[in-house]
């Protein structure tokens, strides 16, 4: 059976973490674009391909959990908001085959980084941001309001449960740490609290340090 909407400020989901989410994409993709157009060496060019691999890995578990949960309960919810749904889950589709023209020109980049593959992967990344850039406006303006009125506290932990479960024990440290980067004090504090203690005392102390020397070596162009 489908759980009820939330009757109570209480019970109702805290969707603030969505605006720390958005950042990474807002920073990392222009980042990448710009990586790529300055990119010199061979062994920067496989950094740089990593980390563009992982970002898009980033946004697919994002939106996949969003696909999964959020956007059959809001239809089910908020029949007078319904084309607003639809035309977020619409927009989701046109990021996914964006994302999939970056990967293809990654792929060709990454083993043959001449001029021509460089600058096709560089305006790919460019086209997905401004996609990307249209949705989370519209998501931050129309469907966050929606979630947070209509989706339970419990239903949003299950959104962020996904997340996790489908991050590898090698993308979360890095992930995490592209999280805390664009947050302020009282965010990352939200963020850490809502994992088990073991997981947020590693990527505090390990797994920072990992992320600080990976984001170091993606940066030095």
């Amino acid at each position: 059976m489908t759980a009820t909407a939330p009757t109570s400020v209480e019970h109702a989901a805290d969707v603030d973490d969505m605006y720390v989410i958005h950042r990474v994409f807002r920073r990392e993709l222009p980042a990448l674009a710009e990586a790529v157009r300055g990119v010199r060496t061979t062994a920067h060019v496989r950094i740089v391909a990593g980390h563009l691999e992982l970002v898009l890995a980033g946004l697919h578990m994002h939106h996949s959990g969003e696909d999964a949960i959020v956007w059959p309960l809001l239809t089910e919810r908020c029949p007078g908001e319904v084309d607003v749904v639809r035309c977020l889950e619409s927009q989701h589709e046109g990021i996914a085959l964006a994302a999939e023209a970056v990967d293809a020109r990654l792929a060709g980049w990454a083993t043959t980084p001449i001029p021509a593959y460089r600058d096709e992967l560089a305006d790919a990344i460019d086209e997905l941001t401004a996609v990307l850039t249209t949705h989370l406006a519209l998501e931050e303006e129309e469907g966050l309001p929606l979630m947070r009125r209509s989706l339970t506290a419990d239903e949003w932990a299950q959104v962020g449960t996904h997340g996790r479960t489908s991050m590898s024990s090698k993308q979360l440290p890095l992930l995490f740490g592209m999280l805390l980067e664009g947050a302020t004090p009282e965010e990352a504090a939200k963020l850490s609290a809502e994992l088990p203690p073991p997981v947020r005392l590693y990527l505090q102390t390990l797994g920072a340090r990992r992320y600080r020397r990976y984001i170091a070596e993606v940066r030095s162009i």
